[in-house]
Formats: C-alpha cells, structure tokens, sequence
C-alpha cells in the first residue's frame, strides 16, 4: 500500500510508521509491540537464539494472528523462526479449523537472524492489519448493497 496504513488506509509520514506499513495506533490494535522488546536484546541473547534455532529449535512468536488468503480463507496464523537449510525462516503456520485446512507461509528467509527475526515479529501485526482492513471493505460493500436494494424495492 505504499505510504498508507494497511489498516485504515490513512496517509502515514513517520519513517518507523512507513518503514512496518501501520500508524501507532493501528498497530497497537493489531497486537503490534508484543514482541518489541525481543528485537532490543544485547548480542548474547542474539548468540543464544542462534544456538538454539541451529540445533533445530524453533522461536514461537504467537498464535491466533488473523490471515485472509488470497483465495479469501480467512486462517489463524502461528508465527515463529526457524533454521532451514543454512538459512533463517520467519514463517506462519495457517490453520483453518473449521475446513481442516493447514498451510505455511514462508514470511521471510535469510543469513540475517536478526532482520528474519524483526519480519517475524512485524507480520502479525501486518497480517491482522490487512485482514480488518478487508474485513472493513466487505462490511461497507455488504451496507451499500442493502442500501441499493432498500431503495430499489420502495
């Protein structure tokens, strides 16, 4: 969307604002700042990380942030990291419970543990940003049809 909040769709001028796709707010609403605090850790907690993931560990990041699919399936996504063939993934596991659907989302890929990591920790937020914001456009869609058929049948 360029310079404009996913989730409101307003004009964003800050360069942190820009730079993760949401104005403060929207992004406070969208459980954005939850896990901030991991991405300001001192150089040993990075060190650990990376032992941890390199042994195969994985790093969870939450569950339950909303995705809407292109095909327009609305999932629940479980963020976290992981290390893959000599690479670090931030990536999404989508669940649809009610269809028994599972799918992953590879969010971002890369030697950088620490930029993947701050993908990770951004894309919750973006996700559920962009899943109100379409949720907002369908509503008006569905309140200017009613209103045309309101007027139409009178």
């Amino acid at each position: 969307m360029g310079d404009k909040c996913r989730c409101c769709g307003r004009a964003l001028t800050d360069e942190r604002s820009i730079a993760r796709g949401m104005g403060p707010i929207c992004y406070g609403r969208s459980g954005g700042g939850v896990f901030d605090k991991d991405l300001t850790v001192d150089d040993a907690e990075w060190a650990r990380r990376k032992a941890l993931l390199e042994r195969g560990g994985e790093i969870d990041l939450g569950a339950n942030w909303p995705y809407l699919a292109e095909d327009g399936v609305r999932y629940q996504m479980r963020i976290s990291v992981r290390y893959r063939d000599g690479k670090y993934e931030a990536y999404g596991a989508l669940n649809d419970w009610v269809r028994g659907v599972q799918r992953e989302l590879l969010i971002d890929r890369g030697t950088d543990l620490r930029r993947v990591y701050e993908s990770a920790v951004l894309a919750g937020p973006q996700y559920a940003a962009a899943a109100e914001f379409q949720r907002r456009m369908e509503a008006r869609q569905t309140r200017k049809t009613r209103r045309f058929r309101a007027e139409n049948i009178a």
